[in-house]
């Protein structure tokens, strides 16, 4: 018995295997699609169905980055924060300075206060949210902040590489 995969099919299940590679840069995967399933599925969808889900993909594939990084549509933050007008200033001369930041940052999806030290990249705003891209030295990798959700900050002026970052 054979099995026929139509053109719009086609387009979906290679929408699927596009997302799930994807997924494989934030979790281990159980099984690894090969790329060749890719391009066989690329092959049986036409260029309109394809066009059509390589734009959901990558929707979809955003809006899990923006789920990973903590960014979400929510209203601010409103649990002991600093003010906003206290913390962007700071956040805006480390930025123009090179400097790095001294964080305690409240995590919402473990409920705790932590210490970071921060290299601050950039700004940016989801909504009316602003956050925080930098590279987090306690987790030794790049990690976005919502500002809202800072309980203190200040410039490090000093020696980075030291202390528990």
């Amino acid at each position: 018995s054979s099995f026929i995969i139509h053109n719009s099919e086609a387009a979906h299940l290679w929408q699927l295997v596009r997302v799930y590679q994807d997924l494989g840069r934030h979790i281990p995967l159980p099984v690894r699609l090969p790329q060749s399933l890719l391009d066989k599925l690329a092959g049986l969808a036409s260029p309109q169905a394809l066009a059509a889900a390589d734009i959901a993909a990558e929707q979809t594939t955003a809006v899990l980055q923006d789920a990973i990084d903590g960014r979400s549509p929510f209203p601010p933050w409103t649990n002991d924060g600093l003010p906003l007008d206290h913390s962007l200033p700071i956040i805006q001369a480390a930025l123009a300075g090179g400097h790095h930041l001294a964080l305690l940052y409240y995590t919402a999806g473990t409920d705790r206060l932590t210490r970071r030290v921060v290299e601050p990249y950039r700004l940016e705003t989801r909504g009316d949210v602003p956050y925080l891209v930098g590279f987090c030295h306690r987790a030794q990798a790049e990690r976005v902040f919502r500002v809202d959700r800072l309980r203190e900050i200040v410039i490090e002026r000093g020696n980075l590489g030291e202390g528990e970052g």
